[in-house]
């Protein structure tokens, strides 16, 4: 085919929501736009709704725009890149999807919510987004934990704090503070090994540490040792962070200042040249969402990028409808739909791994756009367009 410009409207998702506009804007982009409707809760002060529309915009864009690219089946085969508009609307009948905007900490209570008396009139699907939730997972996170305000993602962080914390030997901290260990090393030749009485301590904290799920950081460690020379301590540091790298323990960190060793010498006393002391301290919540790293699935993520993938008809990737959702039946088919979705398509596309899975996926806890995120608009293009499509990228 030759592309024209052309416009559909109100194209809808098969998934169970999701309703846009397509425009095929020659000679090589796809426009998709949405229509929303904003409500602000009564509790949200001093918001600017233009100015709040604007930062999602600029979020959506960064990740959704140009990640995915259509190409047409007819010759001479054009292929067009997506783009993503977000516009305001003034009434809820003109709109694609309503939009409310409450109050509360970053990630708290945002999401996908299905008719609620006193939302919307009680008969419509609506999304549901903080004033913060154009931060990213690292700020809006971090920002919760310093103001003592809840979040589901700073939920995350703090319950995977508590689990290591309470898994390891010892009574529980108080909520900010560390949990310290005693280590005896022992010297060997002219290096230094975890002595044998403590090596099954070490290795506890160690097994409690490493089972933190890939997609979070891990609660950080510092080993501190103190000694007159500052090879010695150097070594005894070292000694203690490679056994536990071993273990499965990412990058612990090292502090040589003697002013953070717990103890010196272990008791009861052995002797000082065949003897020393290194001190673990597992570190609590905020330390640990400071040591996001670059890689990390959640490091980059944004809560209003992620939601608006719902807009496109996206079920959620990091949880099972079947097992959390079972009270609304059109989301828990929505998972097993979007899967039918991706295998209608020639070739089929790889499905998600949609089965309580934390991942790099933008419909998880990342922001990776994959060719399944695409599936809705190809469905929805061929339909409108009467002509055959593919996807050829992500």
């Amino acid at each position: 085919m030759v592309l024209a410009i052309n416009s559909y409207h109100d194209c809808q998702a098969t998934t169970g929501w999701g309703k846009f506009d397509l425009n095929v804007r020659p000679p090589n982009r796809l426009e998709v736009r949405i229509k929303v409707f904003f409500e602000v809760s009564p509790l949200v002060h001093g918001l600017n709704i233009g100015t709040y529309l604007r930062d999602w915009q600029a979020k959506v864009s960064a990740a959704w725009d140009n990640k995915i690219r259509l190409r047409s089946g007819d010759p001479p085969h054009e292929e067009l890149s997506v783009t993503f508009v977000l516009s305001r609307v003034q009434s809820l009948a003109a709109c694609h999807f309503p939009v409310f905007i409450k109050d509360g900490g970053y990630a708290a209570g945002a999401g996908l919510y299905f008719p609620t008396p006193g939302f919307f009139g009680g008969t419509q699907m609506f999304l549901k987004l903080g004033q913060f939730d154009h931060l990213s997972y690292l700020q809006g996170s971090s920002a919760n934990i310093q103001a003592g305000v809840g979040g589901s993602r700073a939920a995350m962080f703090v319950a995977e704090t508590d689990r290591v914390m309470g898994e390891l030997p010892g009574a529980q901290p108080l909520i900010g503070q560390s949990k310290f260990y005693d280590i005896a090393m022992d010297r060997v030749l002219n290096s230094w090994v975890v002595n044998a009485a403590d090596r099954g301590l070490l290795d506890n904290v160690c097994a409690a540490i490493a089972a933190t799920p890939a997609s979070m950081p891990q609660p950080p460690v510092r080993i501190s040792a103190t000694s007159g020379a500052v090879s010695k301590s150097q070594d005894i540091v070292d000694r203690v962070a490679a056994y536990m790298r071993a273990r499965g323990v990412v990058n612990p960190s090292i502090d040589l200042n003697p002013t953070k060793t717990h103890r010196k010498l272990r008791n009861p006393f052995r002797d000082p040249k065949a003897t020393a002391t290194a001190t673990l301290e597992v570190l609590p919540t905020a330390e640990m969402i400071k040591r996001l790293g670059v890689g990390m699935a959640v490091a980059d993520n944004v809560v209003s990028a992620h939601e608006f993938g719902h807009l496109l008809g996206l079920p959620d990737e990091y949880l099972d409808y079947s097992v959390h959702m079972n009270g609304n039946a059109i989301m828990v088919n929505s998972q097993p739909a979007w899967d039918i979705l991706c295998g209608m398509h020639a070739p089929p596309v790889p499905t998600r791994p949609w089965h309580d899975a934390y991942n790099d996926s933008i419909m998880s806890v990342g922001n990776r756009v994959y060719a399944a995120h695409a599936v809705t608009l190809w469905q929805c293009l061929e339909a409108a367009s009467g002509h055959p499509w593919s996807i050829v990228a992500p």
